[in-house]
């Protein structure tokens, strides 16, 4: 098991590329615990297309490190 943060501020529901459970975050900042199978795949989730500066977005998740 793996914990992630959402660094978004919104509700997700994202299903384990690999598990297929589905994991709900609920607000920006949620710490979900995922099974370590689905996790580097999450981590390397971003938001498509770019932002206003013309830069593509930082990831949704990071590693809960300390929380």
């Amino acid at each position: 098991t793996v914990r992630l943060v959402l660094q978004k501020n919104l509700i997700l529901n994202v299903k384990g590329p690999v598990t297929g459970i589905v994991y709900h975050f609920n607000r920006g900042g949620s710490v979900v615990a995922v099974d370590a199978r689905d996790a580097p795949l999450m981590l390397e989730k971003k938001p498509s297309g770019a932002c206003c500066s013309g830069t593509i977005g930082s990831p949704y998740f990071v590693l809960a490190e300390g929380r």
